[in-house]
């Protein structure tokens, strides 16, 4: 078991980053994957022309794409795909995270195991991660924009806006992924000094001869 002052608030934090993350990017993910598998179609006709934009190069792009040189976007080849990892990683986050929540509430937080605080770890190490990679995929995507010929100024400036928002949603802002890289890294100190602890608990508990 660990009995750390800094335990409770950091499960706290833990539980509330890792719900309200989770629940958020599950419903952006099932949005995502009713687009793009078309099960449901927006009306088009009611939405603004940002909107429209957005929607023809994320979701139509692959089979109608505004320029030749668009077809093949990391946008619009691999959003679904993405989206499914996402809704799943982010259902386990959910989970652990109210897992995590239900201790804090009931005040059993030093029946919190290192196992526990090391699956929260683990899944938000994932996510982080997949952030982070698909983030700097979308990159390219700026530079496949930038340099094609067929696109005005305007329509540039358009299509990398349209960009710029999807990698800021999956970067978190990304303020919200410096959070968790911190939150990662002081229950993984936490979890560390307690096998410290029982370690050197153990020891002296071993009789000398």
């Amino acid at each position: 078991m660990i009995d750390s002052p800094f335990l409770r608030p950091l499960c706290i934090i833990a539980a509330f980053l890792g719900t309200v993350q989770g629940l958020t990017w599950m419903i952006l993910s099932i949005l995502v994957i009713l687009l793009g598998s078309e099960i449901w179609i927006p009306n088009i006709d009611s939405m603004n022309y940002f909107n429209t934009a957005a929607y023809n190069l994320l979701f139509q792009s692959t089979s109608d794409p505004p320029v030749e040189d668009l077809t093949y976007l990391i946008c619009n080849l691999a959003l679904f795909g993405f989206a499914w990892v996402y809704l799943i990683l982010s259902f386990l986050w959910t989970v652990i995270s109210l897992i995590l929540a239900q201790k804090c509430y009931r005040n059993h937080y030093n029946n919190v195991t290192v196992e526990n605080c090391g699956i929260w770890v683990i899944i938000t190490f994932l996510v982080t991660t997949f952030d982070l990679i698909i983030s700097f995929m979308l990159i390219m995507d700026f530079v496949v924009i930038q340099n094609c010929y067929e696109l005005d100024d305007a329509a540039k400036f358009l299509y990398n806006t349209i960009v710029g928002v999807v990698m800021t949603i999956i970067a978190r802002g990304y303020i919200l992924v410096i959070v968790n890289i911190t939150v990662m890294i002081c229950l993984i100190s936490v979890g560390a000094k307690f096998k410290v602890s029982v370690v050197d608990t153990w020891k002296q508990k071993i009789p000398k001869h």
